[in-house]
């Protein structure tokens, strides 16, 4: 999908192929070309397990350590509905791991549950469970996206929007997160919040920037 003629995304088997199929962008290259996708209808997933092998679960496979999605969405103002995934440990959302150049536009989850499965269970966030790349690299950007009626609860690193940031540049922009709950395990390193669970990796002024969002 370009630009003048991205994939038409309007049904959740499309959804999960834009995923599975996409995450495999090497994060410490800069994007010569991007994938665009446009989502056209919204999109109930039934509470069916959102898990996308290897890539989901990437802790327990090294082979993943360095990959994500990077493509371009555009969510017309839709809604995905009821994403749930009680099986993975790390990295989870409706897009497990994301890196550079990577951006969502518009586009609304409403009712999930993305629970502690065991000690690994850490970058779980709604949109994004883990945003990675490198410093100084093409920002991963978020404008225009909610999340309604979530519950998230993690080791480490529960947010609504993004899991888990580390070492980058993140772009959260006209967002909002209402009604929902973050928690991780008792422990003062843990992170859970609306926006972003946790950050690591660089100063906080340089990893990212939220404008006029609220939750």
């Amino acid at each position: 999908g370009t630009a003048e003629d991205p994939f038409l995304i309007e049904n959740g088997g499309q959804l999960y192929k834009m995923v599975a199929e996409y995450s495999n962008s090497d994060v410490t290259v800069k994007p010569e070309t991007q994938t665009y996708f446009e989502i056209t209808a919204d999109i109930n997933l039934g509470n069916k397990q959102w898990f996308v092998p290897g890539i989901t679960n990437w802790f327990d496979n090294t082979a993943y350590d360095n990959i994500g999605f990077n493509g371009i969405i555009y969510g017309n103002g839709h809604t995905v509905y009821n994403l749930i995934n009680s099986k993975v440990s790390a990295a989870a959302g409706l897009i497990p791991i994301a890196t550079q150049g990577a951006e969502i536009h518009d586009l609304h989850l409403k009712g999930g549950n993305l629970p502690r499965v065991d000690w690994r269970s850490y970058a779980l966030g709604g949109l994004i469970g883990f945003a990675k790349g490198i410093a100084g690299s093409e920002p991963i950007s978020i404008t225009g996206c909610s999340v309604e009626d979530f519950n998230i609860k993690a080791v480490y690193g529960a947010g609504g929007l993004v899991g888990y940031s580390y070492s980058q540049s993140l772009i959260i922009k006209d967002c909002y997160v209402v009604d929902s709950t973050f928690a991780v395990d008792a422990d003062k390193t843990a992170k859970a919040a609306a926006f972003i669970g946790f950050v690591e990796g660089s100063e906080v002024n340089n990893s990212y920037t939220i404008e006029r969002s609220y939750c």
